[in-house]
This record gives structure tokens, sequence and C-alpha cells, in this order.
């Protein structure tokens, strides 16, 4: 049961293409994917035809996914959300105060 974190020091633009999150727990936020990015390392993360499937985040948000910090942008694109929960707010995708997320088909 592990998720991903990706933080703005992998560098100014992430690319992730068809990446599956798969029964997917933390204790935190971002059962399957958890994005962050500060204002000194800003980062844009694109993810494309990714699957979800039965994420958990136990405390903060986010079942699926979560977006933190102020240096974030964040574009999930043509990707799927199924049986993600969480005891925050969010079950499939939870962005915090002021940080860009767009999810689009």
């Amino acid at each position: 049961d592990h998720h991903v974190d990706i933080e703005g020091l992998l560098g100014p633009r992430v690319q992730l293409v068809d990446p599956v999150f798969s029964h997917c727990t933390t204790g935190a936020s971002g059962g399957g994917l958890y994005l962050e990015a500060d204002t000194i390392t800003p980062c844009a993360v694109a993810v494309t035809r990714a699957k979800f499937v039965f994420g958990r985040a136990g405390g903060g948000g986010g079942g699926g996914l979560a977006a933190s910090g102020g240096g974030l942008t964040a574009r999930v694109v043509n990707s799927t959300f199924e049986g993600c929960t969480t005891r925050g707010s969010g079950g499939g995708v939870a962005a915090m105060p002021g940080r860009h997320v767009r999810v689009c088909t």
C-alpha cells in the first residue's frame, strides 16, 4: 500500500502518462498521488490517462490525488477515479486552498 509523492524539487515540469494508482493508502493526504511545490521551486504537473482505483487517504483529503503548496499548478486530463475515499475532503481529488488543479476530459 504505497502512494507517490511528487515535489517541486523534481524540476519545473513533470509529466505522467498512463499511470495506474491502485489500492494505494496513506495516513495523510493523497492516497494515490500527492503533489506539492513551494514558491521557491514551482512545479507544473500534467497527469494524462491516469487510473486512480480504490485510493484511500486516512487523514487529510484526496483519496485519489491531493495537491498542496503555493508553487503548484496541476492538470489532470482523461483520467478516471473509482472507489477513492478519505476521512477528509475530496474523495477523488483534494486541492488545498489557493492551489490550481484542473481536471478535464
